[in-house]
């Protein structure tokens, strides 16, 4: 990737079509500053969050019956709070009551939760303490996993409130992450987590004590994105790990 050009990586679900594009942010090298949420109403209504600057932008979009979008519709700018430090990355999960929820990082160091209809801030933890949080990702509505500039990895489990803290790689800069959806594929049967450092490294961890289960070489610069496929957990098929670099 050259310096002149910033991709937004927008995950897409196996229901969505492949001609849904956005411009790229104005947040240079964040890959995760996009992202698709659907409510658990049965409805066919879809939100696509998209971090710009210190603010994230909310569009809503209708899924019609032929799988093709409607035009998108602006419904909300989220100031999130007094913070004005840029947003690094964004996701969707769903609450207790199937609500859908927008998680949110940013370069101040905190994760925040809001509700996405109301625009209520449900929840957040700043244990990154002044640190930068470049990437966060989450699977499953109740663990959420982010990384610093440090090379610090938080995970957060929602329903006790605990945050876990690991440093897998000191002393490097964690550029993305991505927890896999499918633990029944897991080696010890734990969550597992992809993270892509400013080195080049790349690595897949264990959440719950931050050990590294599996190290890829190939890569030489700061990966930009990581991404497993199927981004599911119900797909049968064992998951693949997909990467980007500055290195091309």
């Amino acid at each position: 990737m050259g310096t002149d050009v910033n991709l937004t990586i927008a995950r897409r679900t196996s229901t969505m079509p492949s001609d849904a594009l956005f411009l790229p942010s104005a947040n240079w090298y964040c890959s995760q500053l996009g992202a698709w949420g659907q409510p658990r109403d049965g409805s066919s209504t879809y939100f696509f969050a998209f971090g710009c600057k210190s603010r994230v932008a909310m569009y809503q979009v209708e899924l019609s019956s032929e799988g093709t979008f409607s035009q998108p519709r602006f419904v909300a700018d989220l100031g999130r709070g007094k913070h004005d430090k840029k947003v690094t990355s964004v996701t969707f999960i769903h609450g207790a009551y199937h609500e859908l929820l927008l998680v949110c990082a940013g370069e101040e160091g905190s994760i925040q939760i809001w509700n996405a209809s109301t625009l209520e801030l449900v929840d957040h933890h700043k244990k990154h303490k002044s640190t930068e949080v470049m990437a966060i990702s989450s699977k499953d509505d109740n663990v959420i996993v982010g990384g610093d500039r440090n090379g610090v990895l938080s995970v957060w489990t929602r329903s006790t409130g605990h945050i876990g803290l690991h440093v897998p790689i000191p002393g490097d800069c964690i550029y993305s992450i991505d927890v896999c959806p499918q633990r029944k594929h897991h080696v010890r049967g734990h969550g597992i987590v992809a993270i892509g450092y400013r080195s080049g490294k790349l690595v897949v961890v264990d959440v719950t004590d931050g050990s590294i289960v599996t190290r890829f070489k190939g890569h030489d610069e700061e990966i930009h994105a990581v991404t497993w496929r199927p981004n599911n957990a119900t797909a049968d098929a064992k998951p693949v790990l997909a990467s980007s670099s500055r290195d091309k």
